[in-house]
């Protein structure tokens, strides 16, 4: 089962770094260095359909600079680029914190879930 989930993980990975070659895209939050796009694990459910393989459930990190507003049109630019080549169901602000020195102002983000089938 870790052989499908980190499969899984790199292939939507490798399929970002395809579409985005000047921009990091992590699946190790160890690797965190904003801006980023931070690829979890999925949520994986059997389709039970006749096709086989599985439905997976990503939720991507869009993950901007520390601090407020100032910070947001870094922000936009990576979440646009993302949202130009990734088939996203939702997409949420949230507050990242990176690291246990990540100082007073959490990251901008912007979580995404996206659908995929193997």
């Amino acid at each position: 089962m870790t052989q499908l989930i980190t499969d899984a993980m790199e292939q939507l990975a490798d399929s970002l770094r395809t579409a985005l070659p000047k921009r990091r895209i992590v699946t190790d939050p160890r690797n965190v260095t904003a801006p980023c796009v931070l690829v979890n694990p999925p949520t994986i459910q059997d389709p039970q359909t006749l096709c086989g393989g599985f439905r997976y459930q990503f939720e991507v990190l869009v993950i901007g600079l520390a601090g407020a507003g100032a910070e947001l049109p870094v922000l936009a630019e990576l979440l646009a680029e993302v949202l130009d080549v990734l088939p996203v169901t939702l997409a949420e602000p949230v507050p990242v914190e990176i690291g246990p020195a990540s100082g007073t102002d959490p990251n901008q983000a912007y979580r995404l879930t996206t659908n995929w089938m193997e």
